[in-house]
């Protein structure tokens, strides 16, 4: 999902300061930021791992000696510290990516009525209006799926948070497991949904994609 906000900083960048974007942001820091990201991602579930350990544990009704989660006793403090940051740092994440989203829009519709005000050939200034338009509505789209398929992982993490049996081995681990089952195919149909978006109302994209294709295939 950070990935995402970066992406989305990037491409606001390109529109607002196109001719400054690659001194602001230079590759080498792009990579910089991608690979912070994905260490910060690590540390996040390594945290949310330490309530609890696996461990031998003999099972008295079935006389064997199982694999079995064992909890800590601050268990249920570190659960509500690492769920609250992960509300809040979800939460700061969507709403960067409506601010970006936004500010995108105004200037991409700017920038089409600088390009009808200084063309006067109608099908020029017809063709000019069907792409930007096509390029907000995606740029609108994609931010909205995202919205819409973290915000429970928001709602969740303070509700995990905030209700102490709501978690892997309190008296609602049924319903947790469910619902945050439910939550993170929300965040795999948000990652896989982008690819058709993209493919469907972007021309270059889909040129891009063949022309990878027909490399590949040769190849």
């Amino acid at each position: 999902m950070f990935t995402a906000v970066f992406i989305t900083a990037e491409r606001c960048l390109c529109i607002m300061v196109p001719l400054k974007v690659r001194k602001i942001v230079p590759p080498f820091k792009s990579v910089a930021v991608l690979i912070t990201i994905d260490v910060f991602n690590v540390f996040g579930f390594v945290y949310e791992c330490m309530p609890g350990n696996y461990n031998w544990t003999l099972a008295a009704t079935q006389n064997k000696t199982l694999i079995a989660l064992k909890v800590r006793s601050n268990s249920a403090e570190n659960e509500g510290i690492a769920f609250t940051i992960h509300a809040v740092l979800m939460s700061a994440a969507l709403l960067c990516v409506v601010i970006f989203t936004a500010a995108l829009v105004v200037k991409l519709n700017q920038k089409t009525q600088w390009r009808l005000e200084s063309t006067s050939d109608d099908r020029q200034r017809e063709t000019f209006k069907t792409k930007d338009r096509k390029t907000v509505k995606m740029v609108i789209l994609v931010a909205a799926v995202m919205v819409v398929c973290y915000t429970p992982a928001v709602m969740l993490s303070v509700v995990s948070a905030s209700c102490p049996e709501f978690n892997v081995t309190g008296s609602l681990a049924s319903l947790f497991h469910g619902v945050w089952t439910v939550v993170f195919v929300l965040g795999t149909v948000n990652a896989s949904v982008n690819f058709f978006i993209y493919y469907s109302m972007s021309t270059k994209y889909k040129e891009d994609l063949k022309q990878l294709l027909r490399v590949t295939t040769f190849i």
